[in-house]
């Protein structure tokens, strides 16, 4: 089953949007269901139900971060490099 589809399937059976995108992905993330759904639970609803930024987007910036991120702050081109995919996979978001 796609990514997607197993985002839907989290999402019709209640969780939010971002924990749908982190759970679905959790074969890549090495994360629990649980975990996925606690690391995403605060960005449902636009971040705590605001409507900032929309869930789903939150739960793909989550998983790039687990998948790709940097933990080296004074790596050279570590955080530009981060921060130029997190925009890029947002810029592909509909």
């Amino acid at each position: 089953m796609s990514h997607r589809a197993l985002a839907e399937e989290y999402f019709r059976k209640g969780f939010n949007c971002a924990q749908s995108v982190v759970i679905a992905f959790r074969d890549l993330t090495g994360l629990t269901e649980g975990e996925s759904a606690r690391l995403a639970s605060s960005f449902g609803g636009g971040l705590g139900r605001m409507r900032e930024v929309c869930g789903t987007v939150s739960g793909m910036a989550i998983v790039a971060g687990i998948l790709y991120g940097y933990d080296d702050p004074t790596r050279p081109g570590a955080v530009q490099g981060h921060y130029a995919l997190v925009q890029e996979l947002a810029g592909r978001f509909p």
